[in-house]
């Protein structure tokens, strides 16, 4: 990997590392993943439950229930495009 250039580097190819980079293609940018493992999502990605948090549940008002309607309505917005099922 000698003279690799990138204008962006992202360290870690887990869940938060591959959703920074598939946000990044969006652009005109060289982005470049650097992983120690032989694979993406082999640290703490792969021992998740595969649970979607529902949206809706906790504490009224709180930063942590507004992001997890977020990110319930983006994780149904791309798992068709993803490929991903979803129940």
């Amino acid at each position: 990997m000698n003279n690799v250039k990138a204008d962006i580097v992202i360290i870690g190819a887990g869940i938060t590392g591959c959703a920074i980079v598939r946000q990044l293609g969006k652009y005109k940018s060289k982005v470049l993943v650097i992983e120690k493992e032989s694979d993406a999502s082999c640290g703490t990605t792969k021992v998740n439950s595969g649970l979607v948090h529902p949206g809706y549940a906790g504490e009224k008002g709180t930063l942590r229930l507004s992001l997890a309607h977020k990110g319930n309505l983006c994780f149904r917005e791309n798992a068709p495009e993803l490929g991903i099922p979803l129940k």
